[in-house]
Formats: structure tokens, sequence, C-alpha cells
């Protein structure tokens, strides 16, 4: 058998920058594919929350979630819908917030008998610092809109994956909202135990004065392994200064999933009786009613939970989310469902008052704001969770590609297209929430792609190419731009198994060698030709055999601060090649 450890071997070399004019084309590029960007995928501009289809739509997420096989599985996460009237205007309009954490504000223009959506703004907040590896889906939020400081406006409460829970108050008005993302996230934390300490995960807010003292109380669903529970904090404040902690008889177990899990729960009162009922979703997709028996504000009882139809269906997808509110005006609660694919549904109740029966689950049609654009088949984009409004695409000077044209654009000199890639803010024009969330300034050593600089975001060569230790090679690629002038690095990064040793059974310890080769560059106004010598060398102590074994590398580009950036015909060419 083989026993395996892991250790970090980081190599740098002493790559080289030039300027200068375009040589003949380079032979033998390694990157194969990937470095001309003549190759497009056409698709929509997601900043506008409305999709190729014409339907609202925020970002998908997964996240890890525990299976009935007790595994792991990375799951798409719903978006969380909340039906609410925003500004003052007397009509519901949605604030959705999606798993990776963005906040989404579509205001209804329409009639209260006749809503109508169109676009989304982007609220500029993001609390949860939890991280998943393996994939986005960092926050997994619930979220509540409820005015729970008695303001008269409507503020903000999260449920993060890590069990926190933040509130964040609308500091504008009734009609004009504002959010303001805090210096330090742990300023909008709200505690859920004598201590701080953290006790459960995947938290799903709501916010309601459960025992009529006129003081809000916090009900959080929970997802942690096993069945969950609905939990009930009797607020020991007020609305302003609210207290929530594990305080005997001030943490109540309020229902008791019964087996279901990754509880999601709505206060309402379902069957018309002056009494509070939870509704709630959960992993497998379906949706119970807990009917309110209790006689009295201190001892709650429920009734034998039953479950939702949707039209026939009684599954709406894992880890149901649902809201109620009147959206047509007709007296009657409907049914709005989050989805994993990040759209919201809407089912009409076709019921009476005190018996809810809703239609299917359709899903809401918007406007799409922006044209379509292009992007690179060849690239993967990651920015980070806390910015807005970066688009990666590619631009063209053809005026027939509507999708690439860029009014101006000139390729770089000799290139061998019309095309080129182009990392932008793009200008979402939000007339609301016009304060977007900046470019984030924070050390964040679990995210993948990032280092301890913070801030850091890259464009990632989707072709591995193999490089034999020793051997020179020739990075090249045009360049220009403007601003990211507290980075702008090209970066080479290779893997490999290596055996470090061997054990006291003379078995082989494997260990894992990392290497990275790269260097910073700037850019101007006008194309630049940038050119770096790569090279790598193991360590002398390292026995891999044949000694020129080739390490699969990956390249990168990472920015730091904000503007704009354009890049073409990049290419890795053995040998110490000149221009």
């Amino acid at each position: 058998m083989l026993r395996i450890t892991t250790f970090l071997l980081l190599l740098g070399a002493l790559p080289c920058i030039g300027y200068g004019q375009k040589p003949d084309a380079p032979v033998g590029n390694l990157l194969r594919t990937g470095g001309e960007f003549e190759r497009i995928t056409k698709t929509y501009n997601p900043w506008g929350g409305v999709d190729g289809q014409g339907f609202l739509r925020t970002f998908e997420a997964r996240a890890g979630v525990v299976t009935n096989m007790g595994n792991t599985a990375s799951t798409p996460f719903p978006c969380t819908p909340c039906p609410v009237d925003m500004n003052n205007d007397g009509l519901l309009d949605l604030m959705v917030v999606d798993a990776d954490g963005y906040t989404w504000c579509y205001f209804n223009s329409g009639t209260k008998t006749e809503p109508k959506f169109t676009r989304a703004e982007i609220v500029p907040v993001m609390l949860s610092s939890g991280y998943l590896r393996g994939g986005p889906g960092t926050q997994c939020p619930g979220m509540a809109a409820v005015d729970y400081d008695d303001s008269g406006k409507i503020s903000l409460v999260y449920g993060d994956w890590l069990g926190k829970i933040y509130f964040v108050p609308n500091q504008g008005s009734k009609a004009v909202p504002k959010f303001i993302q805090p210096k330090l996230t742990s300023d909008n934390q709200v505690a859920t135990s004598l201590k701080g300490d953290l006790w459960a995960n995947y938290f799903y807010p709501q916010v309601y004065d459960w025992d009529g003292d006129g003081r809000k109380d916090l009900i959080i669903g929970e997802g942690t392994y096993s069945a969950n529970s609905i939990w009930l904090f009797l607020n020991q404040g007020n609305n302003t200064t609210p207290v929530y902690n594990q305080k005997d008889g001030k943490k109540i177990a309020l229902v008791r999933g019964l087996g279901r899990e990754h509880l999601t729960p709505f206060i309402i009162d379902w069957n018309e009786d002056g009494k509070p009922d939870v509704v709630t979703g959960e992993r497998e997709g379906k949706v119970s009613v807990y009917i309110n028996e209790s006689v009295n504000n201190r001892e709650w009882k429920f009734a034998e939970p039953f479950g939702v139809k949707f039209g026939t269906t009684d599954k709406i997808g894992a880890l149901s989310r649902v809201t109620f509110a009147d959206i047509n005006g007709d007296g009657l609660p409907d049914a709005f469902a989050g989805r994993s694919n990040g759209r919201i549904g809407l089912a009409l109740n076709k019921g009476t008052k005190g018996a809810p029966v809703f239609g299917n689950l359709e899903d809401i049609k918007g406007v799409q704001p922006f044209p379509n654009y292009a992007t690179s088949p060849d690239v993967d984009f990651r920015p980070p969770e806390r910015s807005t409004f970066h688009l990666l695409r590619v631009v063209s000077n053809k005026k027939e590609e509507v999708e690439t044209y860029e009014e101006g654009f000139t390729p770089p000199p000799e290139s061998k297209g019309n095309k080129a890639l182009k990392m932008e803010f793009y200008d979402a024009g939000q007339k609301v929430f016009t304060n977007p969330l900046p470019l984030p300034y924070e050390s964040d050593k679990s995210e993948l792609w990032s280092d301890n600089l913070g801030n850091t975001y890259g464009i990632r060569f989707k072709n591995d190419f193999k490089l034999v230790p020793g051997k020179e090679y020739t990075l090249s690629f045009w360049a220009k731009g403007n601003g990211f002038t507290r980075r702008l690095e090209w970066n080479i990064y290779g893997h490999e198994h290596i055996p470090a040793s061997k054990d006291e059974d003379g078995l082989v310890v494997w260990g894992d060698a990392d290497y990275t080769i790269k260097n910073g560059f700037s850019v101007g106004s006008e194309w630049n030709k940038i050119r770096g010598t790569v090279k790598f060398t193991r360590r002398s102590s390292d026995k891999v055999e044949p000694a020129d074994k080739p390490v699969t590398f990956t390249l990168r580009i990472y920015f730091e601060g904000t503007g704009f950036f354009y890049l073409d015909d990049v290419s890795l060419t053995e040998g110490n090649n000149p221009f």
C-alpha cells in the first residue's frame, strides 16, 4: 500500500519583461487554442437580473449538502425571494438573495392587480465571509425583508451557512431605500448564543413578534447534519437593539423537523384563525405547513404537518424556499419560490381565505436592459464574491457581429484576427442603489485563486500545458488598459505528486509539489507586447524519474484594483524567443 503526505514546494523563476513590435507568429504555441480569442460563445449580461429568455434570474450557486447516503454532494442552492414594498408606493417589489450572497431588488412598475417587473438593481451589501471549498456557493444565505426596528422602513436580515445572522438597517427613507456595506461585517452580526459561539449551519431567518409582547423575535431554520429544527429566539432587548441568545427559556425548539432537513420557515396565518402558522421548505423539495394550535403565548403546539401542492406536484426542487404575499390584489396569499437556476417562480392562489390552493409555479418574466455579449470558451474568469458589474468579454471591430463589436476598437499590430479579450466594469445604470459594491481589499487565503494580498481575481486559461524542468520557454502577449495600479500579473502554476520519503515499512510516502513562475507588468493606452522567460527546476532532493518528466501547468492573469484591460495573441513557446 501507499501512504500519502502533503508538503508545499514553491519555486519562482526570474522572468523578464519587455516591450516591442510584434515578431513573426510563434511556432508551436503550447496554449493551442485560446490565445487569440477568435472563438466566442454568445450569452446575456447577468447584471440586469434577467436572462436570455426574458425571465428574472439571479446567479446560480452550489454548496455541499449531506445526502441520505451520508456523503457530501455539491448541490445547487435556490435563491430566496422576499415580496415586500421597498419604496412605499403600495406595490409589492421583489427582494431576492442568491446563494452567492448577491441581493437583487426588482421594483414593481405595474399595478396592485397586474404586477410588472423589468430589471434588477444590485443591493450593495455582502456580509457573509464563509467559503465552501470546491466551487461557488460561498454564502448560501436566507433572507427576510422586514421593518425589524420600528423605523417604518424595510430592512434586511440575513442568515448564512456558517450559522451567522446579520441585521442590515435601511439608512435611506421609506421611498428611497439605502443600504451600506459595513467596514467590518461583524458590526452587523447579531449573536444567537451567550458567548457568541456558532452552534449550527445553513441559517434561514424570519423576524416576527411570536409571543405578542411587542418585541420582534428571531426565528431560524437550520440545516446542520441530520434532522433539523426551527428555533425561536425570544427578544430580550427591544426592536432597536434586539438581544437573542441561548439563555434558559429564550431559545425554544418551535418546530421539530421530524426527519426533515434544511428547514426554511415562513410565518403566515395559513388558515386565517388569527394565529401565526409555520410553512417550511426542506432538502428534498417539499413544502410543509404546521398549523398553530396553541392556546396561549407561552406554550406552543402544532398539528401534524401536511404538504402543499403546486398544481399537481408536491416537490418544487431541492432545498425549497417559499414565501407568500398577495401579488394580484385578490386578498389571497400567492406563493413565490426560489429556483436553483436563479429564477423566481410564482404560483397564484386559486383557493379561498383560510384554504389556499395553488396553481403551477410559473417563472416570472422581466425585461433585459442590456445587449447580449460574447465570452471566450477558452478562459475562465473568477471575480471576488464581494464586487459587482465586472464583465469579461470578447470585443472586435466587426460591426456585423453585434455581440462583440466595440466602436473604436483596433486589434494589436499584425494581429492574427479581429478580436481580443476585455475585462471591464460595466455601467449598470442603477438609479436607486447607486453605491455599487467595491472590490474587496481583504485577505481570503482559502479562496482558490487569491493570495494573502487580497482583492485578487483572475483569468484562467482552460488549456493546460506541460513544461519540462530546466527548459526555457517564452510567454508573450499583447495588452493595453487603464487602472489596476495595485497589481497586474501573469502567473504560471504547476503541480505534481512526487515521492517524498519512505516510512518504517519501506513504503513510499508521497508529497505534493507546487511550482509558480510569475511576474508583474504594466499597461498603457496603446498596445504593448509583454514578454517573459519561463523556467522551473525541481529541488535537488526531489527524486523524480525520469528527471525530465514534464509537469502540467496553467496560465492565469491576475488583477488588483479597478480599471479595464485588453488581452490578445497569447502564446507560450519553447526556447528564449526574442521579438
